[in-house]
């Protein structure tokens, strides 16, 4: 093996990784517009005071598929003011049950 070949070698190697490591980036912020969550609800949901009324697996900015996407890339350069819909407002597609909160009591 010569010097050109190893630079090559050496050279699609390094793009191997670049494509790697950035298409995962990619179906992970993929996954997280989808689902309507920022990577720091995702990843400290467990740390967050505004997430703890929910129940694990309650996304309350969640808006659909096609909500969710609508709000990021076309949005009309127009910031929102997000309102965090209380427990009792989800739809009940998302499973939430208000009796089973740990933070809240029907009882």
């Amino acid at each position: 093996m010569n010097h050109v070949q190893s630079v090559w070698i050496g050279f699609i190697f390094l793009v191997g990784l670049f494509i790697f490591f950035t298409g995962g980036l990619l179906l992970y912020h993929t996954y997280l517009i989808l689902s309507g969550q920022t990577t720091w609800e995702h990843s400290r949901r467990d740390v967050i005071s505004y997430l703890k009324i929910y129940k694990t697996g309650v996304l309350p900015f969640y808006e659909g598929l096609l909500g969710n996407i609508r709000q990021v890339f076309w949005h009309g350069g127009q910031c929102r003011d997000w309102d965090l819909p209380q427990p009792r407002d989800l739809r009940e597609a998302q499973g939430f049950n208000l009796c089973e909160n740990e933070y809240y009591s029907c009882c």
